[in-house]
């Protein structure tokens, strides 16, 4: 059965005084629709953002499908209506960054996106990511990668910052700023498994192997402490008694390892990257709360990558940080189990009478969460 495709009609009575209209007409107005005077109802508008920031399918080829079911809407509208609810969603988007910033850490990261009016003669611009996994993940649209961006956004914050070792982070994190660096032990261990992947298969020993044997105890320690369900609390006891041993170990190995390892060589660039993060790789064990590696923001910025191939760019940077804002919208939905396409609505449904704060905080997934449907995850269990 094909989707079925509705005409709303609004009727919007007039008002005057008969043989006195001079004095003033009045017309009843339209509740609820988050874009005046448009053919799209907030369904169509949710529906459309769904498709193309959920299900990366971009604008032309909705164009398409609409055709199909015998209604035209160009791409030029739909495109206009993605950088209007974009730019409607921004007090919602700095809503849920404020709800970041209150906790006590914080992971960022960025990826590229092709902005085709960017100033860069290149049209690469950055997306950059900032998540908590307790309250949600925002992206934001920046002409480049320089670390002067994470600090505008990072200035007025206190708390351990997670992230690579980009080095525009060092902006973040400087001496004084009570903001502590945070290392990713994902990352030292993919320059150990590159090391594996040039050897022969016959090579199954040697230093590399000792470093993912002791990282992957490290990992196997989260592991059993996230089956058990232990507090942070615990955790952060489990750590000490555990990890830090461990920790101990991979130190007294590269201090001895690399003065025997050309640094040019793969082995010796895993052992130097190691060694010159190491203190920020050790401060995962300074609470219980902090991850091992920044996996989970990578996650985030993972669909953003498999739509980005399908869309390809931007046109400017205006719908680039549209497009981040409703790409943002529908990440955070996920995260808190909620119908993309149900929140969505919401929104929409309420953004054009919020006034107050409080307003768009209610319109964040962490609050809305109590109006909208969530997905029963059981159901779909083999």
């Amino acid at each position: 059965i094909p989707a079925d495709v509705k005409v709303i009609k609004h009727v919007r009575y007039k008002y005057a005084v008969k043989g006195h209209e001079e004095h003033g007409v009045k017309i009843a107005p339209i509740q609820g629709q988050v874009i005046p005077k448009s053919v799209a109802s907030n369904g169509l508008l949710a529906h459309i953002a769904q498709s193309k920031y959920a299900y990366h399918l971009p604008l032309y080829r909705q164009q398409e499908i609409w055709k199909d079911l015998e209604v035209d809407l160009s791409r030029a509208s739909m495109s206009r209506w993605m950088v209007q609810l974009g730019e409607m969603a921004q007090p919602v988007i700095d809503d849920i960054l404020e709800q970041i910033k209150l906790q006590p850490y914080v992971q960022v990261d960025e990826t590229t996106v092709r902005v085709l009016d960017n100033p860069s003669k290149s049209g690469k611009g950055y997306m950059w990511v900032y998540h908590n996994k307790s309250v949600g993940c925002i992206f934001q649209y920046r002409e480049d990668r320089s670390g002067l961006n994470a600090l505008e956004v990072l200035e007025d914050y206190q708390g351990f910052v997670q992230s690579d070792d980009f080095s525009g982070y060092s902006r973040v994190c400087t001496p004084g700023s009570n903001r502590i660096s945070v290392g990713c032990w994902a990352h030292a261990r993919r320059k150990f498994i590159d090391v594996t992947k040039a050897l022969s298969k016959k090579d199954s020993k040697g230093h590399v192997h000792e470093f993912i044997e002791l990282i992957k105890k490290l990992y196997a320690i989260e592991a059993k402490a996230r089956s058990d369900g232990r507090t942070p609390e615990q955790l952060y006891e489990i750590r000490q008694i555990k990890s830090v041993p461990i920790l101990e170990r991979i130190k007294a190995k590269l201090d001895d390892v690399v003065l025997r390892t050309p640094p040019k060589g793969l082995l010796g660039k895993a052992i130097h990257y190691t060694l010159d993060n190491w203190q920020e790789l050790n401060n995962y064990t300074k609470a219980g709360y902090l991850p091992i590696d920044n996996n989970d923001i990578e996650n985030k910025i993972r669909p953003f990558a498999v739509g980005r191939k399908n869309w390809l760019f931007s046109g400017s940077e205006k719908g680039a940080q549209s497009s981040a804002n409703l790409f943002t919208l529908v990440e955070n939905a996920k995260m808190f189990n909620l119908k993309i396409f149900d929140y969505l609505k919401y929104v929409f449904d309420h953004i054009a009478t919020a006034k107050t704060d409080k307003d768009y905080e209610a319109l964040t997934p962490k609050y809305a969460q109590q109006y909208v449907a969530k997905i029963d995850k059981n159901k779909y269990k083999k």
